[in-house]
């Protein structure tokens, strides 16, 4: 067998002394965990080169496979190298990831180039930079200075940058991808597609790109004027089934799921739902770890950082969303989240805990001279409360039931809910409102009045904006928009691409005037990706200062040294 790195076709050749006499042979091979067998035909390339099959490059797809070599001839039963019981194995080969040439070039030479906030030289310049993420930043001798985010990969970048025509003129912002034509939302709002360019103005925005079909992607930019900002996005397919992706710096890293190679980061693989261990190698860094649940419907992303392998022994990193929760290990108080500490190998009983918030508990194995980072997604305890604020005083009504006048505060079950507020002489208001489990949402409705029986009105919005809306299967116009149309029932249908469509059947009244506000926050057409991101060092350190100064407030030293 050839060795081929994993997304590649798979080889395997054989020799055969007198391939005259037998028919042409066959390879089965299985993926690993598979018990069926694929056959593929092997051709003769000629003396020299033999028999050959050539095998996709799925079949590595699980980290290994399984396969035997079967040929039929003239004489007796047919030859075979492994037999379907004891078939030979066969394991991915990841190669590291090599660096890639990248030129910097500008229209006028002489342009001060940093990479990663690091001094590199001036343009004309040349350089080797692992695939990945990285920023580069570009000041002519002028003062004129742009800034571009991108994703090195392949062999070769040649990157021409244009600087601004003047220094302090206002910001602008441009947006690629590979492949093209990707919506692109700014701060939540769809502007465009990729390629895109537009103005921008000055702070810290958040950039990202979408299409079907593809992982979502985002980035933060911090516009300065007079400094042009580009972003690149190198857009990963998706597998049809929810999939994993995983992050590391340094990039490169052997990615193992539940005991099996999956490849190297960046990593993005179909994985069933459920628990989960990955682990992270890299030669000369340490192996870190963590645990995490697979969603049914959703993609689901993890970013970890590896240290490097300057030290012995086993560090165990607790964050939790948010953060500031109390952390237990074998039941006794260690800190707050998020929390590190050397910690000996064997299995421990984590705890996380917050006011207002479900307490969590996780067993872990700490294994010697390995990393282990968890991280909690923690749940607001309790029903949700909804307040409703109407002026005048009105009637309250949720999914068609009175629960009484405004102000009033009531407990509801978490999930979508249509609002009511009616008062004589005043139009009627109805809102979809959405509340989580232990959380409270406060509604304020002021009430217009009633002038004339005006025909019934629909006010729809939604998060991203620009989607378009079909009011009985009729094209209205897109997000933010406001309908008036007949008492009676109809269907609003929102419509974007790269989101799954939303369909509401409301049953407008004919005896009064009558408002129907509908906003909707759309999904993804893979689902919410969820995200787990180890904390930095600076967090770790404002978190141990902050557990250090609420045990010294309390009086006790030994607490507040534990840490140190």
């Amino acid at each position: 067998m050839e060795k081929s790195p994993r997304g590649e076709a798979v080889v395997i050749r054989a020799r055969v002394q007198d391939p005259s006499r037998l028919f042409h042979p066959f390879v089965f091979a299985r993926k690993s965990g598979n018990a069926r067998y694929e056959a593929f035909t092997m051709r003769d390339r000629g003396t020299r080169r033999g028999f050959e099959a050539r095998l996709p490059s799925s079949m590595l797809s699980e980290g290994s496979f399984e396969y035997f070599i079967e040929a039929q001839h003239d004489e007796g039963a047919p030859s075979r190298v492994g037999s379907p019981r004891k078939p030979i194995a066969c394991a991915a080969f990841d190669p590291p990831p090599e660096p890639v040439k990248v030129t910097v070039r500008t229209p006028e030479p002489g342009a001060a180039v940093r990479i990663d906030d690091k001094d590199s030289g001036t343009t004309p310049l040349t350089v080797r930079l692992l695939p990945g993420r990285h920023t580069v930043s570009i000041t002519g001798p002028d003062g004129r200075s742009a800034e571009q985010q991108i994703d090195v990969k392949g062999r070769r970048m040649d990157l021409a940058v244009d600087l601004p025509r003047q220094s302090g003129g206002p910001a602008t912002l441009a947006v690629q991808s590979d492949p093209p034509d990707a919506n692109v939302l700014l701060d939540g709002t769809v502007v465009g597609r990729t390629p895109y360019h537009g103005a921008l103005q000055t702070g810290e925005h958040t950039v990202t790109v979408e299409m079907e079909g593809h992982l979502r992607q985002q980035r933060k930019v911090f516009a300065r004027e007079g400094r042009d900002a580009t972003v690149s996005f190198a857009l990963m397919p998706l597998p049809k089934a929810p999939a994993l992706s995983v992050e590391s710096d340094p990039v490169g890293a052997i990615v193992l799921v539940d005991g099996k190679e999956r490849g190297r980061t960046p990593l993005i693989a179909a994985m069933p739902p459920g628990h989960h261990q990955l682990v992270l190698q890299y030669e000369g860094r340490r192996e870190v770890s963590t645990d995490f649940e697979m969603p049914k419907d959703g993609d689901f992303s993890v970013r970890l950082d590896l240290p490097f392998a300057d030290r012995s022994g086993s560090r165990l990193t607790v964050s939790s969303m948010p953060a500031g929760a109390n952390v237990t290990v074998d039941g006794s108080g260690v800190g707050v989240t998020p929390w590190s500490a050397e910690t000996r190998p064997g299995v421990h009983k984590v705890a996380v805990s917050g006011a207002g918030f479900v307490k969590e508990e996780r067993t872990v194995q700490v294994y010697p001279n390995r990393d282990t980072d968890l991280a909690f997604a923690l749940q607001r305890a309790g029903p949700a409360r909804l307040h409703v604020d109407a002026q005048p005083a009105a009637m309250v009504r949720v999914d068609g039931k009175e629960v009484g006048r405004s102000p009033l505060t009531a407990e509801v079950q978490p999930g979508e809910h249509q609002l009511e507020v009616a008062a004589d002489g005043y139009k009627t208001v109805a809102q979809q409102v959405t509340v989580d489990a232990g959380q409270g949402l406060s509604v304020r409705i002021p009430l217009q009045r009633a002038v004339s029986q005006e025909p019934p009105l629909i006010a729809v919005s939604s998060d991203p904006s620009g989607a378009q809306i079909f009011l009985d299967q009729k094209l209205v116009g897109a997000t933010p928009l406001k309908i008036r149309t007949t008492p009676g029932p109809h269907e609003v249908r929102l419509s974007l691409e790269g989101y799954v469509p939303r369909v509401t059947r409301p049953v407008l009244p004919n005896d009064r005037d009558f408002e129907l506000r509908v906003a909707v926050v759309l999904t993804p057409v893979r689902g919410g990706e969820q995200r787990q991101r180890a904390p930095t060092a600076d967090e770790l350190f404002d978190a141990q200062i902050a557990a250090a100064h609420a045990c010294s407030v309390r009086g006790d030293l030994e607490c507040a040294l534990s840490g140190y």
